[in-house]
């Protein structure tokens, strides 16, 4: 069975990429009944229903580039697709060029005002001020910077926690789903849990 990771692309046949929605919608219901030639449809009644994993196995294939849809009917009984984890690594680059700036400023500033040999000072030192200045406001930059990169980490990663959790959830649902090929629905089975006697 052609299973979907977070990375994996998909195409048609004629090689243009497809996006999934992950939108697919599950009928679930108490049981899914038996039909004279199998699993009847609870929405149409028709027979017989077939494993949404093997018209999904029948609609697509492996290429060496990634999957190959065969038909509009693999989007419709695709499976959930892994979500994407969120990028852990601060972008330190950008920072790090601007704070690397300052000294290459302070030094530019004093190579100039010694071989310009000037007499005001006064000058001088106001511009020497500027990269010092400039250093300290990119490094207090940095480190706001970083603390609400780590804020937004943290909420991304609870987020993709739940992600997961419906990713799981839908996986297993797919997993055990049939598909009318009459009205197209999917179905799944979830009985209700069936309460305990007591005495």
């Amino acid at each position: 069975m052609i299973e979907l990771d977070a990375y994996e692309p998909i195409y048609y046949q004629n090689g243009q990429q497809v996006e999934l929605q992950n939108n697919i919608g599950f009928m679930v219901v108490n049981q899914i009944v038996d039909g004279p030639v199998g699993k009847r449809c609870p929405n149409c009644n028709a027979v017989p229903m077939k494993r949404t994993s093997i018209v999904w196995a029948e609609s697509t294939q492996r290429a060496g580039h990634g999957i190959v849809v065969l038909n509009r009917l693999a989007l419709r009984v695709a499976p959930p697709r892994q979500p994407r984890p969120p990028d852990p690594r601060f972008p330190i680059e950008s920072h790090l060029k601007l704070i690397g700036a300052m000294p290459a400023l302070f030094v530019l500033v004093c190579c100039a005002g010694a071989l310009t040999n000037t007499a005001d000072t006064g000058v001088v030192t106001a511009l020497l001020w500027l990269p010092i200045l400039g250093f300290v406001a990119a490094l207090i930059w940095t480190v706001r910077s970083y603390l609400k990169f780590r804020e937004g980490l943290a909420a991304e990663q609870w987020q993709m926690g739940q992600s997961i959790a419906r990713y799981n959830r839908d996986q297993d649902r797919w997993r055990r789903s049939w598909f009318c090929g009459a009205c197209g629905t999917v179905a799944v089975e979830e009985p209700s849990p069936t309460a305990t006697p007591t005495g």
